[in-house]
């Protein structure tokens, strides 16, 4: 026996610490945040299937420790992002989308993204629901009023973007604890 270590009933320990759920993959609790959800939150406005989330930078696996297809996931049962409908979302897709929509509904897909979009203005939301099968997503309200808590972790992260191409700097801000 260690006569530096001194034994402690199993009941004393457990009172003695304070215990944290642990966190499920791809569950957003906004009572415990982690530094990947206030990135990925922030990275999702004006975001859209077709281009950001096909391809969404390998940095929120690697050093945020998050998957961005299931925080969208989380982020819309819990309020914090909305999807955009019709007419909100065309200037968020990529030309060859809106060009493939317009092709549809048998009207020129001609010229630049403006021109595009101006292509769609005849058409109710339900129209361009019907021919535009992708999704962009905004911040509500409660995602902005969350993100207010974490400015100094968005403005962090910004800093890195572009100066840490090994990811070692945001690694080191993934492991800050928020709550």
């Amino acid at each position: 026996m260690n006569p530096f270590v001194n034994r402690t009933q199993a009941d004393e320990y457990n009172e003695s610490i304070q215990r944290v759920p642990e966190r499920k993959p791809g569950v957003f609790v906004e009572e415990r945040p982690i530094v990947g959800d206030v990135i990925a939150l922030y990275w999702l406005d004006g975001k859209s299937e077709d281009k950001d989330l096909a391809w969404p930078p390998k940095w929120f696996n690697k050093a945020y420790r998050v998957d961005i297809k299931k925080e969208v996931s989380a982020f819309l049962k819990t309020g914090h992002i909305a999807e955009l409908k019709g007419h909100e979302k065309l200037s968020f897709l990529k030309n060859d989308t809106l060009k493939e929509g317009l092709e549809l509904l048998d009207i020129s897909s001609r010229g630049n993204k403006a021109d595009l979009v101006q292509q769609y203005a005849e058409f109710d939301d339900d129209v361009i629901e019907s021919v535009v099968k992708y999704k962009a997503y905004k911040i509500t309200d409660k995602g902005q009023k969350f993100l207010q808590q974490y400015q100094n972790i968005i403005a962090e992260h910004m800093a890195l973007k572009n100066a840490d191409p090994f990811n070692s700097e945001k690694k080191k801000l993934s492991r800050l604890e928020l709550f």
